[in-house]
């Protein structure tokens, strides 16, 4: 005997889709599901599961199932988190801890956030650990920031930033908290690890009870010093685009404190790109904490660059094993 109430997972959809029109299908309307009774209670139940089995990528559906509180709701979204890893898999999770703070939900939101073949869950996931109990899950989430995917990287240095209360200054391009995310953003994992353990330590700093000015990440009141922007308009366009003109090093060598500290980030940024005149501004300005840095573009890229990148990283090297004998 067929349905009476949902011929399927289509007839479903039309019925409870939030909104007008078809372009609101991202969230069902929970009030209608929950006042839904009897065979026709039954029936949607059972169309969901039957979509949810079918292996569809579906978040709604588990919002639906969730609205709908079937029995055995809470081993069904076990289920579902042991074969999605995908937005399904992130919903379940997530509707999982809701009701009953189950860590496997943590565990499954960190696997499909490191493992996922969908970057789209790779993201939900991130954005979802970033809602949980820090006890929980800021390990994990200070891990991640080495996720090869930069779109990820993003979303969970964003996630770590706003439960730090530090998102406004993230936005601040003359903050220090913008620096560090532009460093978490770096292509190279020699670069991110710095800023790793920069903002390891801010956080620490934060849990502790200092407070942000106390940190130095507020910005300067007076804005960028003039030798800041002698040097910036010499790397980097109006645009946010590397220039073709040589880099002021006089300029970064007269900078001090967070200002200097931008203005290498804007070379591991330009050494990122393979843009040699980052090369010849770190060799010139003797920044051995570059080394590995360059070592790393060194062995990602090819020909003149490579050469270059190799070169500097040897010199400042020796500079470096020079002075230690010395001293």
């Amino acid at each position: 005997m067929g349905r009476r109430y949902f011929k399927d997972y289509a007839a479903f959809v039309d019925r409870f889709v939030a909104g007008s029109g078809r372009s609101a299908l991202d969230h069902f309307d929970a009030h209608a599901l929950r006042a839904l009774q009897g065979q026709e209670r039954a029936e949607a139940i059972e169309v969901l599961q039957e979509h949810l089995d079918s292996g569809a990528n579906d978040p709604r559906a588990v919002a639906a199932l969730v609205a709908l509180r079937p029995k055995g709701l809470v081993e069904e979204l076990r289920r579902l988190m042991e074969i999605s890893l995908d937005e399904t898999g992130v919903a379940a999770a997530r509707a999982l801890w809701r009701l009953k703070r189950d860590p496997a939900a943590v565990q499954t939101l960190v696997e499909i956030m490191q493992s996922s073949y969908d970057e789209s869950a790779q993201r939900a996931a991130a954005a979802a650990l970033g809602k949980l109990p820090p006890e929980q899950v800021e390990q994990a989430l200070l891990g991640a920031l080495h996720h090869e995917n930069e779109s990820v990287r993003f979303m969970v240095s964003t996630m770590l930033l706003r439960r730090a209360g530090l998102a406004k200054l993230a936005d601040d391009a003359n903050s220090k908290v913008s620096r560090l995310q532009a460093l978490l953003l770096n292509p190279l994992g020699s670069v991110r690890q710095m800023a790793v353990a920069e903002l390891k330590e801010v956080l620490a700093a934060l849990r502790a009870g200092q407070k942000p000015a106390e940190l130095g990440l507020l910005p300067p009141r007076g804005g960028r010093t003039a030798t800041y922007e002698r040097f910036h308009r010499s790397a980097m366009t109006p645009g946010g685009k590397p220039t073709d003109t040589p880099i002021d090093t006089d300029a970064i060598a007269e900078l001090q404190g967070e200002e200097r500290l931008r203005a290498e980030q804007i070379l591991y940024y330009l050494l990122s790109m393979g843009d040699a005149r980052a090369v010849h501004a770190i060799r010139r300005l003797g920044l051995r904490a570059a080394i590995p840095v360059l070592e790393e573009a060194a062995a990602l890229n090819e020909g003149e660059f490579a050469r270059l990148a190799r070169e500097a990283a040897a010199a400042l090297s020796a500079e470096a094993a020079q002075e230690r004998k010395q001293a």
